[in-house]
């Protein structure tokens, strides 16, 4: 009867039997007519099931009962009562979605024994050690490119054999790890700094003599050695230093690789470096990098905390300094670190509540991911080879521009 109906309906809408009618026209057929749909007996689909089950040797599915009694499928949901149905594929289907498993399985199998032995030498160092660069231990992006690989299958492929082979870095014991913190100090200290010159400025336990610049990469002057109160100083270690040095190594890569745009990329590192310099309220300063000349100039000092408060070496590199310039640095240099230990509680307290709002936010505004102190500090690392085009940052209204190596940066006191 429902067929009957339903066949009636296909030959007045299209002028053919509801067989003869393609996907699409049948669908309409059916769903605009639901008093007949529902017409379909319990028995009618009881006794479809059982045929196409017998037939098939496995349960149908609700397309192959629809397509035996021309039912709809209201007709059919509504009158299965306890009939099973399969999960919808067919034998054929089911062999080759067997068939695109297995493929897929030997795929990730070729990649796993293709960067294995590189993957298992990563963890034979701690993460992002001097060890493994010493070594040339190979990144995601190096693996991709020695591999012709896509940096998706090499990062699903290294947590793959991570996971199933349980690799884990390295950790050394706190004590070793001090150790070599103290090390590389000492190396940066000879390289940039002079040592018993920053032995002779000591502050005390209460006011750090404090390293305003980067003591990694910059020369030290006289004017970037800070007296700076002892829980400001740790803070800036920890919130601020990282930013300040991952920028300028950046920047070094730029200078050295100069790939399209390197310019605007240094321009826009200085805009966050002298920003993140002036979270720290002048106890910190950012040398900005001139995109023309490639030279540094001093950045924006607070002579007022500095050992040469009264700015007579000129930023002159403390290696550099003659005995009347070290003459002159002792007029007032004693003055600054009295002055610094009558910073009030209060005042320390607002540039440290100041300083960890600031560097949550970044020097965009834009909240800081977790991870690495480089991400904590809110800066993206460029690597030049793998970002050759400009990065697009969010200003926030800041423009800077270069006059015999003095940087202004307004907005930016």
């Amino acid at each position: 009867m429902a067929n009957e109906f339903l066949d009636i309906v296909a030959k007045v809408k299209y002028g053919k039997p509801l067989k003869n009618l393609n996907y699409k026209q049948r669908f309409i057929v059916e769903d605009n007519t639901p008093k007949i749909i529902n017409m379909a007996k319990g028995s009618e689909v009881k006794e479809a099931h059982t045929q196409l089950k017998k037939n098939l040797g496995r349960n149908p599915t609700l397309q192959e009962i629809r397509n035996k009694g021309n039912f709809s499928y209201k007709g059919v949901k509504n009158n299965l009562g306890n009939l099973k149905l399969s999960e919808g594929r067919t034998i054929a289907s089911a062999v080759g979605s067997k068939a695109a498993s297995a493929s897929a399985i030997n795929k990730r199998i070729a990649l796993d024994k293709l960067i294995f032995n590189d993957v298992v030498e990563r963890y034979k160092y701690p993460k992002q050690s001097f060890e493994a660069g010493k070594n040339k231990i190979l990144t995601n992006p190096q693996l991709a490119k020695k591999y012709k690989l896509s940096p998706d299958q090499v990062e699903r492929t290294v947590a793959r054999i991570r996971k199933n082979n349980k690799l884990n870095f390295i950790t050394k014991p706190v004590s070793e790890l001090n150790k070599a913190k103290i090390a590389r100090r000492k190396t940066a200290q000879k390289t940039y700094s002079v040592p018993s010159l920053e032995k002779k400025y000591g502050g005390t336990k209460k006011v750090h003599l404090g390293h305003a610049g980067d003591l990694y990469n910059v020369p030290v002057t006289a004017a970037s050695l800070k007296y700076t109160p002892s829980k400001i100083n740790l803070l800036i270690e920890k919130k601020i230093d990282p930013a300040i040095k991952s920028i300028i190594q950046s920047q070094k890569r730029l200078v050295k690789y100069k790939p399209k745009g390197y310019k605007k990329m240094i321009e826009n590192y200085n805009v966050k470096g002298l920003k993140y310099a002036s979270f720290a309220k002048g106890y910190k300063l950012f040398p900005p990098l001139d995109p023309n000349t490639l030279k540094r100039g001093p950045g924006i000092i607070d002579y007022s905390k500095s050992v040469d408060t009264l700015g007579l070496t000129k930023n002159k590199p403390l290696q550099k300094l003659t005995a009347q310039d070290k003459a002159l640095i002792e007029i007032n240099r004693k003055n600054v670190l009295e002055s610094q230990k009558k910073v009030t509680s209060k005042e320390v307290n607002k540039i440290l509540k100041f300083i960890k709002k600031a560097t949550k936010a970044g020097p965009s505004g834009q909240a800081m991911a977790s991870g690495s102190s480089t991400r904590q500090a809110g800066i993206r690392e460029i690597n030049p080879m793998r970002y050759p085009t400009v990065p697009k940052y969010q200003e926030g209204g800041f423009t800077s521009y270069f006059n015999g190596g003095i940087v202004a940066v307004k907005g930016v006191k």
